[in-house]
């Protein structure tokens, strides 16, 4: 047997070539040094970006929740006031806006199922109240799972809702303080308090007079002083979705 001349064995290394390179490219997902740009000398905007735990967007929140303090209604002839009351239970929504700073605005509606006084029996009975709060959040410390927020808000309560009007409401600036923990890309569950200091100017009461002013005039009556200051906190518990 002759041995391979060199051309003979140029020919078939060529051929071996040929034919394992049509191998590889049969395969479409196959990397090629020399027709694909390797991955790490892709343009970054083409690299999968990490989720941003701002999670901007508008957004929708459910609560359930108490609500305790000065909440109970008191209305007689003699006397107009908020009492000291048991937390009262209270379910809500809301809604807002993140946006790509710190800052979340929104606003948050709340019913109340509170206490009044009934005059006709003497005894106190359940009233529907209703708690409005717009707000202003600022997401201070802010990681993947877990985040702590705080903020202020203006809340008005509307107590003792009927169809003959309301016995009590007041309106006073609040404090909010909450923590946060993400569920997925687009939504969290929050767990959040606040604090209330405000005026009714519904509330009334009579004060005798004084020695002096009846030294004065022995026939002065009591005297109608409208409006007083109460406080309100907050216990919420709620899951919040951004669309």
């Amino acid at each position: 047997m002759r041995a391979p001349t060199l051309p003979s064995l140029l020919l078939f290394a060529s051929l071996a070539l040929l034919v394992g390179a049509g191998v590889g490219r049969a395969n479409p997902e196959a990397f090629d040094p020399l027709l694909d740009v390797p991955p790490q000398d892709r343009d970054p905007a083409e690299r999968l970006a990490e989720a941003d735990p701002r999670n901007p967007g508008f957004r929708v929140t459910g609560h359930v929740g108490v609500y305790g303090g000065d909440v109970r209604s008191f209305l007689r002839s003699e006397l107009s006031e908020l009492q000291t009351t048991a937390p009262r239970g209270e379910v809500g929504f809301g809604f807002g806006y993140r946006t790509r700073s710190l800052i979340e605005i929104g606003l948050d509606l709340g019913l109340g199922l509170g206490q009044t006084w009934d005059n006709d029996n003497g005894v106190t009975v359940f009233a529907f109240d209703l708690l409005v709060e717009p707000r202003i959040l600022a997401h201070a410390l802010e990681g993947e799972d877990w985040g702590l927020y705080g903020g202020v808000g203006a809340l008005a309560v509307l107590f003792d809702l009927e169809p003959a009007g309301l016995n009590q409401a007041g309106i006073g600036p609040n404090l909010i303080g909450g923590v946060k923990r993400r569920l997925d890309g687009h939504s969290l569950l929050y767990l959040e308090g606040g604090y209330c200091f405000f005026y009714d100017a519904l509330a009334y009461t009579f004060e005798d007079p004084t020695a002096e002013t009846l030294a004065r005039d022995p026939t002065a009556q009591p005297e109608r002083v409208d409006g007083a200051w109460f406080q309100i906190f907050r216990i919420i518990f709620g899951y919040r979705l951004t669309l």
